[in-house]
């Protein structure tokens, strides 16, 4: 992504679990000097000044493309580098193990943390019993990511269980949005 975008808006696209290169709008700009290009346009830019570039932009040589492309990889290096990270990460990730806890206990619930701490000497963990809570899946890979689940029933866990199977090299975090840099689908 190129252009003026606020922090929340670029914040929003990654807590929903896109990777994106981010070129400051400025940057950009100063990119295109680079091959003597002015495009620090605003709102108050007459049209035919968007023309014109729009037709120089069309009329660019091959070298000047590629001064223009080294120029802004240039200032967005860092940028460029935790992106790639964040592919390789997700399409060499995959499943070291799978740990499958079963949950049966009597619920103990207490005011204080002192309260807890007393009770736990009273609590049987050689003859345990109860009735069953939850399962919990612990799902670690080899990047060290880890996914944490748990699920009331085991029809639930294994559906998940399925989905995380069907995608074993790719993540979840990683299923389809690809490429800042040519337009194809964006990493997730």
């Amino acid at each position: 992504m190129a252009g003026d975008f606020t922090k929340s808006a670029l914040e929003q696209l990654r807590n929903n679990g896109f990777a994106i290169i981010y070129i400051p709008y400025l940057d950009v700009v100063s990119g295109f000097r680079e091959i003597s290009f002015d495009i620090g346009f605003d709102e108050q830019t007459p049209d035919e000044i968007y023309t014109k570039a729009s037709q120089k932009l069309a009329r660019l040589s091959r070298d000047e493309k590629e001064r223009l492309r080294q120029a802004i990889m240039g200032v967005s290096q860092s940028e460029i580098n935790q992106f790639m990270d964040r592919l390789i990460n997700c399409l060499e990730r995959y499943i070291v193990k799978v740990t499958l806890i079963p949950l049966f206990s009597h619920r103990y619930e207490f005011d204080t943390i002192d309260a807890a701490i007393k009770s736990i000497n009273s609590i049987d963990i050689r003859n345990p019993n109860g009735v069953f809570t939850r399962f919990e899946v612990i799902i670690d890979y080899n990047n060290n990511d880890t996914i944490r689940a748990a699920f009331q029933d085991k029809a639930a866990l294994t559906d998940f269980m399925r989905k995380i199977g069907s995608q074993s090299v790719l993540s979840p975090s990683c299923s389809q949005k690809l490429d800042p840099l040519s337009g194809q689908n964006a990493l997730h």
